[in-house]
């Protein structure tokens, strides 16, 4: 038999704020990195528009994507799919993050 464990909602609100914070600080930073970059050829200003938009995508989902559970206790079920939603946009843009930092560091060398 399936028993719902379930999980204090202050713990899961904090929890899920922070990484959805990482993920707007994060992907706010790429994505003006993004809009700044002045790209030689039309194809890279294209490419470098299209992950403007992506990184605007991830912090306008980071600040008001809601946590997709009810009021009270959630049971564990969506306490995963919280912590998923919030997490997946922090990855992704804390590895954009890390590519664009690693070029701008490797750029300096040259």
């Amino acid at each position: 038999m399936h028993r719902e464990v379930r999980v204090p909602h202050p713990a899961l609100e904090a929890i899920t704020t922070i990484l959805r914070l990482g993920a707007a600080l994060s992907s706010g930073f790429n994505a003006l990195y993004f809009l700044a970059y002045r790209g030689v050829t039309p194809r890279r200003r294209i490419g470098t528009l299209v992950l403007a938009l992506v990184n605007l995508a991830f912090l306008v989902q980071a600040m008001f994507g809601g946590p997709p559970f009810r009021l009270g206790q959630p049971p564990a079920a969506d306490i995963r799919l919280a912590w998923l939603l919030a997490l997946l946009p922090l990855l992704a843009a804390s590895a954009i993050s890390g590519l664009v930092l690693w070029q701008l560091r490797h750029r300096r060398r040259k």
